[in-house]
């Protein structure tokens, strides 16, 4: 269930950061019952953009909510080094 939640979160760090998707934050995501992460904000399907489409600036980091490292373990735990691989794939693939 956690390594379910660790590859999903990996993955949607990665495309949201890459389509320069912002307002990502704790009340615009959720977590399926088998473990998979999603990104939902009704704002922006609505019409409101808190982000313009591919903003990126050279230097910005990915980001996500802190407690996704909590809840893999904190950044020494081995789901937490998994969770970096993956996310490196995934960009180096995209």
């Amino acid at each position: 269930l956690l390594r379910v939640f660790a590859g999903s979160v990996a993955a949607s760090t990665v495309v949201t950061f890459l389509l320069g998707v912002g307002d990502r934050h704790g009340e615009n995501m959720m977590i399926r019952q088998d473990g998979t992460f999603f990104h939902v904000d009704y704002g922006f399907l609505l019409g409101e953009d808190p982000k313009p489409f591919l903003k990126q600036k050279a230097g910005d980091q990915m980001t996500f909510e802190s407690m996704f490292v909590e809840a893999m373990g904190g950044k020494d735990s081995e789901l937490y080094a998994d969770f970096k691989q993956t996310a490196a794939d995934v960009y180096n693939c995209l």
